[in-house]
């Protein structure tokens, strides 16, 4: 075969190879979706305003972030930077979720890759481990807009698009035992009790939820 041949046949397998990567390594969740009250579009540095608005409410703080460095938790460009290689690396990230009819801010949901440190205390690591192979599922709410169904509404269709666009064939999500309304959401979408592990160095359960074939 002559050097010209060689190039073909050498561009043809290489076009093959990158269709395979794009078909079965870089899934990709779609960048927006509605239901049947709320709109969500992909968070990038343009909602900076929004996740500082969320980030730094008080009652948000007190119920989920607790035990964080504040300094670190209400450094909204890093939040960015996380959120965008997020995106940029797995395909998959936060959503910004909006009121569909009047377009009020209602909070964010999403997921993030995650891996369950094999230690003594089956820490759960969202930033620093190689191999993050779970698919976490999360959510915050603006207070005023608990306790309306938008949570399930909203996770309902992420738990849909997450099974149909990627290739992990389980979701996974960590609760404070005292959390009743986060336990109660996750129980009603069939997620099964596994085992307790640490977040962000506080106790947890971690909840699976396996694909349906």
């Amino acid at each position: 075969i002559n050097r010209c041949m060689k190039f073909m046949v050498y561009r043809f397998y290489l076009g093959i190879l990158l269709m395979v990567n794009i078909i079965f390594l870089n899934a990709q969740m779609p960048t927006s979706f509605t239901t049947e009250r709320l709109c969500a579009e992909k968070a990038t540095n343009s909602h900076e305003n929004y996740l500082s608005q969320i980030i730094s409410n008080r009652q948000v703080q007190e119920v989920y972030y607790n035990n964080l460095d504040e300094a670190s938790f209400n450094n909204i460009p890093a939040q960015l930077e996380i959120i965008n290689n997020q995106w940029d690396k797995y395909g998959y990230g936060l959503y910004i979720i909006f009121n569909k009819e009047t377009s009020e801010f209602i909070g964010f949901a999403g997921f993030h890759s995650t891996a369950i440190i094999d230690d003594e205390n089956k820490t759960v690591d969202v930033l620093s481990a190689q191999e993050r192979d779970e698919l976490e599922i999360y959510g915050l709410f603006m207070p005023n807009h608990w306790r309306k169904g938008y949570a399930s509404e909203v996770g309902k269709e992420l738990i849909k698009l997450a099974f149909k666009h990627l290739q992990h064939t389980s979701i996974i999500a960590c609760i404070e035992p005292k959390n009743e309304a986060s336990l109660g959401l996750i129980k009603k979408f069939d997620f099964k009790e596994e085992k307790q592990v640490n977040y962000n160095n506080e106790p947890h359960i971690l909840y699976r939820l396996k694909k349906q074939n």
